[in-house]
């Protein structure tokens, strides 16, 4: 669901003739994440355990919603 929401975001104010380009950027982003969030969870947690992975993807997404507000809040 917040993929579908995010991808719709993401070209929401691009001209429609440049709206795919929007679009692959967003994918190739989407899709760097895809690997380097597990990537490097995945040594955090192997480095300093389970407990500081999960931590640090927790503050992760919490700078997430909180830049998310903050984008929004501007907006309006």
């Amino acid at each position: 669901m917040a993929y579908t929401l995010l991808m719709g975001l993401s070209i929401s104010d691009i001209p429609p003739q440049g709206r795919a380009t929007a679009m692959g950027f967003f994918q190739a982003t989407y899709g760097l994440g895809m690997f380097i969030g597990p990537f490097v969870t995945g040594w955090i947690g192997h480095s300093f355990g389970l407990g500081t992975a999960f931590g640090v993807t927790s503050g992760v997404g919490v700078v997430g919603m909180v830049l998310a507000y903050l984008v929004v809040r501007k907006k309006q």
